[in-house]
């Protein structure tokens, strides 16, 4: 992901831009404690639709928006639906859902845990290929 800066300018300036942090890709969050549900993975993939543009295919970011595979938001029912749906951070430029149900909601958060957990199967078959 890449790094986000606030970027100020002043007339007559002459400061220089200070060079871009490195790159840091997102490492997805192991979570065992939740318990995804395969039943729900189909309708939480129909509702990620609305958020391919800003959180990246296959849920992997670009850096417009957080990677939902590395974020706690979907851990919590509460925050998730405080964030997507009654839209909390409407001044940091996420958008409101507020046509999501229940039902949609806890399966896109379903979906994102198992996107999140096919990304660390990956990098866990990836680790031994490259100690070699």
């Amino acid at each position: 992901m890449h790094p986000r800066r606030l970027l100020t300018f002043a007339l007559d300036a002459n400061a220089k831009l200070p060079p871009t942090p490195p790159r840091k890709p997102a490492v997805p969050l192991e979570a065992p404690e939740f318990k995804v549900d395969a039943g729900k993975l189909k309708l939480g993939e129909r509702s990620y639709a609305q958020c391919v543009l800003c959180h990246g295919m296959g849920v992997v970011a670009g850096g417009i928006a957080p990677d939902l595979r590395a974020s706690p938001v979907p851990l919590s029912q509460e925050a998730f639906v405080h964030i997507v749906r009654d839209g909390s951070l409407l001044t940091r430029g996420m958008p409101r859902f507020a046509e999501l149900s229940d039902e949609q909601l806890d399966s896109l958060r379903h979906f994102l845990r198992q996107k999140a957990r096919d990304a660390l199967a990956v990098q866990a078959q990836a680790k031994p290929a490259a100690a070699n």
